[in-house]
């Protein structure tokens, strides 16, 4: 059985971020096999532009402003894990999906 392997823990902020637009583009490809994600592209396109912008905020150098990416980070990281719940589950264990 395939297993959707996620090691969320060990990516930087940016780490996330490229993931995140990864797992869009991949969702927008194969809409037609995940028709209804947990949490619909548009709402992670929100996300994604949300982190890149926080990102580029926390680089100039404020608590605050690590401190809402940090925060942006582990919303982004809920909803991938949601979703690769659901990819595991409507893939059931077909690796080529």
């Amino acid at each position: 059985m395939a297993n959707i392997r996620t090691g969320f823990s060990k990516l930087t902020p940016t780490g996330v971020l490229n993931l995140l637009g990864n797992v869009i583009e991949k969702l927008a490809e194969n809409a037609t096999i995940f028709t209804d994600p947990p949490i619909p592209l548009a709402a992670l396109t929100v996300l994604e532009t949300a982190l890149d912008s926080l990102i580029h905020k926390a680089d100039q150098g404020s608590a605050n402003s690590k401190a809402l990416r940090d925060n942006k980070v582990k919303q982004v990281l809920s909803a991938l894990s949601a979703t690769a719940a659901y990819v595991r589950m409507v893939a059931n264990g077909d690796a080529g999906i």
